[in-house]
C-alpha cells in the first residue's frame, strides 16, 4: 500500500491525461449508488535500453579482458517505462459525464462532514500478492458508501507493465469491483491507483492517492517442465572462501524483494534456491539455471559487490528420444561476460570437419561424462526407465564463476582455474537438487579429502518468481534502473514491448550482477565471430547455439520433422515472449 499527499493530485491528473476539473465518467442525474463503467485501452509506451545496440569491447573465452567493459562503453539507455503509460482519454470520454458531478476533490461535501474521512479500508488481492488467476479481478472496500459517478478511467488507473488494462468497474454500497476484459500478460505486475477524485456518495473524497499492486499468474500447465528441469538440474561443488558470501541462496532470500539489504540479512544457515526456466522448440528443450549469492567477496576490493548471479543452460534433444546434448555456462569477471560451451559426442552438433575451438566450444565429451547418470531419482516420478542426468558443476569461491568440474579452466586469466593442484586444495561443499533445500553452513572441506559436506537446493520457477519483478527499479527494489529493451537479432522474435532491469542494485563502477535476460556472449579470439545482442543467449537460446556453432556457414542442419533431426529455431513455448504453440502439430507431443 502506498499513500501519496494531496499536493500530488495535480501530477496524478497530468499522468492520466485529464484535467482535475474533468467530469467523472458516467455521471447522470438519476444514477443510484450502484453502477458499472468501462475502462478502455490507452496507447502503448515503449522503452529503449542498454542492450538495444550494445557495442561493448570484445572479450573471448580464452583471450578475455579484465578491463571494465561497461565503463569503457556504457550500456545504452533510453526512455524509461518505470512510470507506465499514460491513460490517454478521448474528448468524448472526457465529456460524457454530467456537469453536476464535476466537483473537485477538495470542494465542500454535500453532507456529513463531521464523520471520519472517506478512505480505503481494505482490498483484495492483498498488496504484493502473487500468481493471481486470469482474467484478474480486484475489489476495494471504503469506509462508507462510494459514489458510482466518481468511478472510472479518469479517476482510477489500472495498468499492467505500463499499459492500461481494459475492463469494467462496478460498485455496491461501500465496495468497488473491477474485472479485466481479457487476460493480462502472464507473470506481470498490475498497479492500481485510486486518485482523490474518487468520492463518497454523501460527499467527501479520498484525501490522497491510494495505490497497491499484485502479480498475475504465469503460463499454465508447466508442471511437466518443472519436472524436466529437476531431472537435468546440476550437481554442484561450491567453493568457500567466505561461507556467508559463497553459500548459495536465492535472489530474494529475505522475502522483501529489496536487493539493498540482501547481504546484511544473511544468517548462519543458508537455504539454497536455484531458479529454472524452459524454452521449448520442436527439436530441443533449453533449460536455464541461475545461481544467486547475496554478496561477491572477490579478492580485488574494487570487484566486490552485493547480489551476484551466474548460471547455465542445458540443451536437451526432444526427438527421437530425450537426451542432453550440450551445456553452456555464463559468469562475470570484472564486468567481463564469459560464456563457455560443451557438446556431447553423440549430439552431432559439431560441424563436419571442424574442431571444438573452431566454433567456440570448450570441448566435445561423451554424454556419460558431460551428463553422468545420477544416483537419485529426483525429476523422474512416474516416468518409466527415467534416470536423471546432472552435469557436474563448479562454482568458484569469491568470484562465483559457473564452471564444469571436468574442465581445468584457463590458466592465463584464471577463469575456472581447476587443475589437479587446485582441485586437491579447494575448500568446498556439495549441493544436489531436491524437493526442499536443507540448511547449509560452513566450514567446507578440502575436495582432495572426501567426502565433502553435502546439502540440497530447491528449484524455483524464474518465470513465476523472478520475472514478475523485472521492471522494479530504484530504492527498495531489485534493479538500478529499468531501461533495458531487448533488441533481437535480425529476423528473430521480438521481446517484451516494455523496458526491464539489467543491473542488480548494489553493484560498483567495476562490476555488478546481471539477470539472465541481459546476459551477453562477447567472443574475441582473432577469428570471425557473430556477436549476439545482449539477452540473446537466454531469450533466444536455439538461435544463440546455432550461431555459436557457425550458423549457415557451419553447415549445421536445421530441423527435419520427418527425420526428427537437426536444430529447430522456432518456438513451441517461450514464457518471456508469451508464446505458447504447444498444441500445434510441430510441437506435439509436448510436456
Amino acid at each position: 500500500m502506498v499513500r501519496l499527499p494531496l499536493r500530488w493530485i495535480a501530477g496524478v491528473c497530468a499522468g492520466f491525461a485529464v484535467a482535475c476539473g474533468d467530469a467523472p465518467l458516467g455521471a447522470r442525474a438519476d444514477a443510484g449508488p450502484d453502477a458499472v463503467t468501462d475502462l478502455s485501452l490507452a496507447s502503448e509506451v515503449q522503452g529503449a535500453g542498454d542492450g538495444a545496440a550494445d557495442s561493448q569491447a570484445q572479450a573471448g573465452d580464452l583471450d578475455a579482458t579484465i578491463a571494465d567493459d561497461d565503463a569503457q562503453t556504457a550500456d545504452q539507455t533510453g526512455s524509461s517505462d518505470q512510470t507506465g503509460s499514460s491513460d490517454q482519454t478521448s474528448s468524448a470520454d472526457q465529456t460524457d459525464a454530467g456537469a453536476e458531478d464535476q466537483a473537485a476533490p477538495d470542494a465542500e461535501p454535500a453532507a456529513d462532514t463531521a464523520g471520519p474521512a472517506f478512505a480505503v479500508t481494505s482490498h483484495t488481492p492483498a498488496a504484493g500478492a502473487a500468481s493471481i488467476s486470469q482474467p484478474f479481478a480486484f475489489t476495494v472496500t471504503f469506509s462508507e458508501q462510494v459514489k458510482p459517478q466518481s468511478i472510472g478511467k479518469t479517476t482510477i488507473a489500472v495498468t499492467c507493465q505500463g499499459e492500461v488494462v481494459p475492463g469494467a468497474f462496478s460498485t455496491q454500497n461501500n465496495q468497488l469491483s473491477f474485472v479485466a476484459a481479457a487476460p493480462a500478460p502472464p507473470a506481470s505486475r498490475v498497479d492500481v491507483q485510486l486518485t482523490p477524485l474518487v468520492q463518497a456518495y454523501k460527499g467527501g473524497a479520498l484525501a490522497e492517492t491510494y495505490a497497491f499492486h499484485f502479480y498475475t499468474a504465469g503460463l499454465p500447465k508447466l508442471d511437466g517442465y518443472a519436472q524436466l528441469a529437476a531431472r537435468y538440474a546440476p550437481s554442484l561443488r561450491v567453493g568457500l572462501g567466505n561461507e556467508q558470501a559463497d553459500l548459495l541462496r536465492s535472489l530474494d532470500h529475505d522475502g522483501n524483494w529489496d536487493a539493498a539489504d540482501n547481504a546484511s540479512n544473511v544468517g548462519a544457515q543458508a537455504l539454497a534456491k536455484v531458479a529454472w526456466s524452459v524454452i521449448e522448440t520442436p527439436s530441443h528443450y533449453f533449460i536455464g539455471y541461475v545461481f544467486a549469492w547475496p554478496q561477491r567477496a572477490a579478492t580485488d576490493p574494487k570487484a566486490a559487490f552485493v547480489n551476484d548471479l551466474s548460471g547455465a543452460i542445458v540443451q536437451v534433444a526432444r526427438r527421437p528420444v530425450e537426451k542432453p546434448v550440450a551445456l553452456t555456462t555464463w559468469f562475470k569477471t570484472k564486468a567481463d561476460e564469459q560464456m563457455w560451451s560443451w557438446v556431447t559426442q553423440e549430439s552431432g552438433l559439431l560441424p563436419p570437419g571442424k574442431q571444438a575451438k573452431d566454433v567456440h566450444l570448450r570441448g566435445v565429451l561423451p554424454e556419460a561424462q558431460l551428463f553422468p547418470k545420477a544416483l537419485d531419482s529426483f525429476g523422474c516420478a512416474g516416468i518409466a526407465g527415467c534416470v536423471p542426468r546432472r552435469y557436474p558443476g563448479l562454482l568458484t569461491a569469491g568470484s562465483h564463476q559457473s564452471c564444469l568440474w571436468l574442465d581445468a579452466g584457463d590458466a592465463v586469466y584464471q577463469h575456472c582455474a581447476n587443475g589437479p593442484a587446485q582441485q586437491a586444495q579447494l575448500v568446498a561443499v556439495d549441493y544436489l537438487p531436491a524437493a526442499k533445500a536443507s540448511p547449509a553452513q560452513g566450514p567446507g572441506k578440502k575436495a582432495g579429502e572426501p567426502p565433502l559436506p553435502s546439502f540440497t537446493y530447491e528449484l524455483e520457477s524464474l518465470h513465476d518468481v523472478w520475472w514478475p519483478h523485472r521492471a522494479e527499479a530504484g530504492a527498495g527494489h531489485l534493479f538500478e534502473d529499468a531501461l533495458f529493451t531487448y533488441a533481437p537479432p535480425p529476423g528473430r522474435p521480438a521481446g517484451p514491448k516494455f523496458a526491464v532491469g539489467s543491473k542488480l542494485r548494489g553493484g560498483t563502477s567495476v562490476d555488478f550482477g546481471r539477470p539472465p535476460w541481459a546476459w551477453q556472449w562477447k567472443p574475441a579470439n582473432g577469428t570471425s565471430y557473430y556477436q549476439m545482442p545482449r539477452g540473446t543467449p537466454w531469450l533466444d537460446p536455439a538461435y544463440a547455439l546455432y550461431m555459436r556453432l557457425g550458423g549457415e556457414a557451419g553447415k549445421l542442419p536445421l530441423y527435419d520433422a520427418a527425420k526428427q533431426t537437426g536444430l529447430s529455431l522456432d518456438h513451441c513455448l517461450h514464457p518471456y515472449f508469451a508464446i505458447d504453440q504447444r498444441a500445434t502439430a510441430p510441437c506435439q507431443p509436448s510436456l
